[in-house]
């Protein structure tokens, strides 16, 4: 078995490749392709499980990935990663287990390339500011997709450290010479003005309110994945002209819904899978405002391991 690191699992699938492949898996899983396997979660919320299997149309498995991940809040002021792991991923013919790749870069890679196919569903052709609240390692990768999607040209970063804010957009800036980076203290001057929206952060309340956004805006949410975490306001989600979610488990996991719910700005019928979004492609599909709130699926994770294990093996040929 192979061990891939992150570098190599940047090297092997760069953002553009994993838009593709989320984009790919999210509308194979609204076609029944993969094994709905509910995740595993340890009763601290700390320790996570998730394995996804798919099968082509004509029954053949065409391969497995098992993610075990852990989830500490206090590892960043230490210096260390807040999420760590591994991705094992087995061959579909035989079972054999043919890579070990690390798992924290395959969280943060998936998740910011699902960012990237929902804001290239949802967002305006020609949406060119971005905000993006937080600055943690899945920050950097939600800002390289929406950049991968749309002409950014101006970028805002908060979070609760605003020196991380400005080490961010210093880093960004370097990446993306195109665009105006800028690191802010407060959300809310962040999101002034911006056409896209993506939040990561760990927070227990609304980061900002309908009064402080546009009318037409797309929001990708990615940091809260439990009822006592909420980035987004009720309002602003009821305001929301379309709410997509990668899982129907975000309806009640998450504080974000859970809230608008009870607040009766959301009913809980009301929010739609992105793969079906993408498979009928049913317009219009942008303008207003849209919300993407994701929680992450197993089968983004397996659509890196397998773009991993593809690009392993090509270059195996040569």
């Amino acid at each position: 078995m192979r061990v891939v690191s992150g570098d190599d699992v940047r090297r092997l699938v760069p953002m553009h490749d994993a838009i593709a492949a989320v984009r790919e898996v999210f509308i194979a899983t609204a076609q029944g392709e993969f094994a709905p396997i509910p995740r595993i979660g340890a009763p601290s919320q700390s320790l996570f499980v998730m394995l996804a299997e798919r099968f082509d149309r004509s029954g053949v498995r065409c391969g497995q990935s098992a993610k075990v991940v852990t989830y500490n809040e206090g590892n960043p002021s230490a210096g260390r990663p807040m999420v760590q792991g591994v991705v094992l991923w087995f061959d579909g013919e035989t079972g054999e287990a043919t890579q070990a790749i690390d798992g924290a870069t395959v969280t943060s890679l998936r998740t910011g390339a699902a960012s990237g196919v929902a804001t290239d569903l949802f967002a305006s052709p020609d949406a060119s500011v971005l905000a993006m609240i937080g600055t943690g390692p899945i920050a950097h990768d939600q800002i390289r997709a929406v950049c991968a999607v749309r002409p950014i040209r101006s970028i805002s970063i908060a979070g609760r450290d605003v020196q991380k804010a400005q080490a961010l957009a210093l880093a960004m800036s370097t990446e993306f010479p195109e665009a105006a980076v800028r690191g802010v203290a407060d959300a809310r001057e962040a999101v002034a003005g911006a056409d896209i929206i993506c939040t990561a952060t760990t927070a227990r309340a609304p980061l900002f309110g309908i009064r402080e956004i546009k009318r037409d805006v797309h929001i990708n949410a990615v940091g809260s994945f439990s009822p006592s975490m909420w980035e987004l306001d009720s309002d602003v989600i009821g305001e929301a002209r379309l709410v997509c979610v990668d899982d129907l488990a975000a309806i009640q996991d998450t504080g974000d819904l859970r809230n608008a719910i009870a607040a009766k700005s959301l009913t809980a019928g009301a929010a739609s899978l992105i793969g079906t979004a993408l498979k009928e492609e049913t317009l219009p599909m942008q303008g207003g405002i849209t919300v993407f709130k994701s929680i992450g699926i197993a089968a983004q994770d397996w659509a890196i391991a397998q773009r991993v294990d593809d690009a392993l093996k090509a270059r195996a040929l040569r």
